[in-house]
Order: C-alpha cells, then structure tokens, then sequence
C-alpha cells in the first residue's frame, strides 16, 4: 500500500502520552495516507483510554500486547503495518509539524536508502546544567543526535529508535529482538532492540543509514533523569548492551581492565579542576560505558569468557 504507518508503542505512558500524541495531530500531513498503530505494552494506567480518546486525521488502529517489552509492542504493530513507509516514535516525543514531510522528501531524494534517522533535541522538565546541555549537544545523552550534524549516511549504530523511518519493503521477515536486548521485558534491561533492528534491515555494519536533520522531535526529559548519577547508570546499561550485540554479532573484544578503565578515567579529575564539566562528563560517560562493557563480561561462564579474554 502507497502510505505511510506511525507507530507508537507505550507501557503506563499515560501521564507523557497526550504532549506526544497533540504534536502528532499537528503535523503537515503529505498527500499520502497516514494511518496510526498505536501499542499499548501490558499497561495498568490509563494508557488504552489516552490511545482511545486519539483523533487525528487518518486511520487509527488500537492493539494491546500483554508481554511486556518494547520489542513485543513493537512487532505486535509491524504484524499489522503493511504500508510503503513505517516511521515509529516513543511516547515521550514531540514530532515537529514538518517531521513526516522531512521523511517523506528524504526518502524521495535516497531512493537506494532504506532506513531514515531524524535530528532529536531536548525537552527539559527543569532548567539543565552547563554539562547537560553538553552532552546532549554532544548527542551523549537521553538519545539525542549531536547538534549540528548535516544530512546524509550515518553507520548503522547511531540511528536513534526514538525518531526513525523504514521503507516496509526492506523490513521483510526482519522483527526486533526479544532476547537480551528487549527493553522493559522482565529480566532485561539492556536495551539496543533498535540498534538490531537497523544493523539487520541494513544487513551489514558496512551499510549506512540516511540522516534527516529537519526530522526534528524533542525527547521529553523528566527532573529525575536530570542528575549524574542516572546519566551514568544508563551508560553503565548502554555499555552492557554494546557487548551483548558484539557478542551476537561474532564481534566480541577484549573485557576491558580493571586498570584500563583507570586509565580512561583519570583525566577527568583535571577536566574538574579547570571546570570543564562537559568534557568531564563526556570523560566519564566513557568509562561508565567500558565499566558496562565489563560487568557483561565478568557475569558470563568461563565458557563465554573465553571468547572476550581480559586485557
């Protein structure tokens, strides 16, 4: 079918789901049709009566999946698309009114590009810090791309799951994991089901997708993410994410050590005492990530050791 398919996939997304859900009824519209799948993931709030009460232009389709986990939502709405193109979106982001036109003529401009990643910003709940404006500039922190990158090719792992757009002709059999990777699954939390998804659509780490800049949303950051030490501990999770996929992939490195993860972090005391907080913050967001990287490996048999011996 010639249109286009918006998936929104939310678990007890009630209270941020309406600011998402207005900015979708706002937007400029191509002269494509545009139909809805939105997933409501296990919730016990009020999120099925928010996806309810949704009234934009185009089809609406409500589904429920009871196994919790990004990825079950998510390929409990990919079941049902059947459309040219399949954007998707968190319940915590506000699109721009330009977003799905940006797509729209990105796609027409790439007709070899198959997967599509737009430019995503901040939405603070509170005023930020220097070193969190920082690292969101950077594209170091609550998903957002770095300010300032221009369009084209991007390797596949800096596609952002939050704001992304797929020709459905290349999704084929492709779904998102379910393992490891499932975010919000029980037992899971390492996240990366989208990375996947992307590097199998893609089919090789050789392979780029397409950058749109002028594909702009805002990722709502609320006060309590707000802080270091849950800045770090996600980095810590991204690190343990980055193994695991290394390890499905065939590529798995050496464990970081102990002293190598010294090493990374000792400039960052210096950093301080000039008061460059961003770049500390960078310095150390870092070595969260090898920290993660470590404590995947440390956690394995000695039979899965083996292959990441330490350094």
């Amino acid at each position: 079918m010639n249109g286009i398919t918006i998936v929104v996939a939310s678990h007890n997304g009630a209270a941020r789901l309406p600011t998402t859900l207005a900015a979708l009824t706002r937007a400029t519209l191509p002269e494509l049709p545009v139909q809805y799948i939105l997933v409501d993931n296990a919730s016990d709030d009020a999120t099925s009566e928010v996806f309810a009460g949704f009234r934009p232009e185009g089809n609406v389709t409500c589904l429920y999946e009871a196994r919790r986990g990004k990825s079950f939502a998510l390929n409990r709405a990919l079941s049902m698309a059947d459309d040219e193109f399949i954007a998707f979106i968190d319940d915590d982001i506000t699109i721009s009114e330009g977003w799905l036109s940006a797509y729209l003529e990105a796609a027409r401009a790439q007709p070899d590009c198959v997967v599509f990643s737009g430019q995503i910003r901040p939405d603070w709940a509170r005023p930020s810090s220097s070193w969190l404006r920082h690292m969101t500039d950077a594209g170091r922190a609550y998903g957002c791309t770095p300010s300032g990158r221009q369009d084209g090719p991007q390797p596949f792992h800096q596609a952002k799951g939050g704001n992304l757009f797929v020709r459905w002709q290349a999704v084929g059999a492709v779904r998102f994991c379910t393992g490891a990777a499932n975010f919000g699954a029980p037992g899971t939390r390492l996240g990366g089901e989208d990375t996947k998804f992307v590097r199998q659509i893609l089919g090789s780490d050789d392979h780029s997708f397409w950058y749109v800049p002028e594909a702009l949303v805002h990722h709502q950051v609320k006060r309590r993410e707000m802080s270091l030490r849950e800045v770090m501990r996600r980095y810590v999770l991204i690190g343990e994410g980055r193994a695991a996929r290394a390890e499905e992939f065939g590529q798995a490195k050496r464990m970081p050590s102990a002293s190598k993860l010294m090493r990374r972090g000792l400039p960052i005391l210096p950093d301080l005492v000039r008061g460059r907080t961003g770049a500390a913050a960078v310095r150390a967001t870092k070595v969260a990530m090898l920290y993660g990287e470590r404590r995947y490996w440390r956690a394995r048999s000695p039979e899965r050791q083996s292959c990441a011996p330490r350094a």
